[in-house]
């Protein structure tokens, strides 16, 4: 009994802590529902999302993991592993493009060839 209570505490000593955090956005309100995803080199190790205060638990990893963060309206944050106790995102800019498309060809007498005019 005594060599198996060693031998647990031996190894919840060695065992590396869980990584818990907190996801903000530019005004410190929380950001829940963040897509969080922990690569290690290009493979995904680990995927969760933050809950409705905006807090996320990771498994233990190695310190060259990298958190990335990802939420419709804001900016892809990643940061190192140990930077991600508390991560801040940026509000996105905006990205969509609109084409305006004219005919050439107007009808004389028409009043289309005044509107750019006025």
């Amino acid at each position: 009994m005594l060599f198996l209570l060693v031998m647990t505490t031996a190894q919840l000593a060695g065992a590396q802590p869980t990584t818990r955090g907190v996801i903000l956005d530019q005004t410190n309100l929380p950001l829940p529902g963040v897509r969080i995803e922990v690569y290690r080199g290009d493979q995904v190790i680990q995927s969760t999302v933050t809950g409705g205060d905006g807090s996320f638990e990771l498994l233990p990893g190695a310190p060259a993991d990298v958190v990335e963060a990802a939420l419709e309206g804001f900016e892809t944050t990643r940061v190192a592993r140990s930077a991600a106790e508390k991560i801040v995102m940026a509000i996105a800019r905006a990205t969509d493009v609109t084409n305006v498309v004219a005919s050439a060809l107007t009808s004389s007498g028409s009043t289309m060839s005044t509107w750019g005019a006025r």
